[in-house]
């Protein structure tokens, strides 16, 4: 799936973790 997208659903603290 495209990071981007869930990047603007910042919302999933699951996959904030990805981005932190």
């Amino acid at each position: 799936h495209p990071l981007t997208a869930m990047q603007k659903h910042r919302h999933h603290t699951k996959h904030a973790a990805v981005y932190h």
